[in-house]
């Protein structure tokens, strides 16, 4: 990972996992999830997992929007993860079958984040050649996640098929 400030980093190695490490750190809390990758694998390194993403967003009972492309016959690890998102309950599922865009956010309490790059959310997309920026809630970082936030749940999911709706919880629960 190459730092361009406090702000924005440049992430030129394992891209998705620069996200999911932050995601996943003891005491992190979140209120929204937004997952954006036209393929997604169960299983991204040994120790990265979709299941692994899940727990934490039962645990929290984190809102978590997902838009992807349908699965295609013979894709067997995109139709799994697939059908990891139907069975979470917080999950509201969308496909978009002109999707191209990778993008991860998260926001919380005291803290956002977010990935935008090259990279699928699959194992490949871990280990290929990939590039991305790393956004941090400060500075330029806070504007381009919530530009970001914005362009993703209102432009990209109305345009996005509704395949499964989240149950709502409220956050006291």
């Amino acid at each position: 990972m190459r730092t361009a400030n406090k702000d924005i980093e440049l992430v030129t190695s394992r891209v998705p996992s620069a996200f999911i490490t932050r995601f996943l750190a003891q005491g992190a809390r979140w209120w929204v999830l937004i997952i954006v990758s036209p393929w997604i694998t169960p299983s991204w390194s040994a120790t990265h997992t979709l299941e692994g993403v899940l727990d934490r967003v039962r645990e929290q009972a984190v809102p978590t929007y997902v838009i992807t492309r349908p699965p295609v016959e013979g894709d067997e690890y995109h139709a799994r993860a697939v059908a990891q998102f139907r069975s979470t309950p917080s999950v509201e599922l969308r496909f978009n079958r002109g999707l191209h865009a990778k993008v991860l956010l998260a926001e919380g309490p005291d803290r956002a984040l977010g990935l935008l790059g090259s990279a699928n959310l699959t194992l490949n997309g871990m280990e290929g050649v990939e590039v991305g920026v790393l956004m941090h809630s400060r500075g330029i970082g806070e504007v381009l996640i919530r530009d970001l936030i914005d362009f993703c749940t209102w432009d990209l999911r109305r345009s996005s098929e509704l395949i499964k709706s989240r149950e709502q919880r409220s956050r006291t629960e």
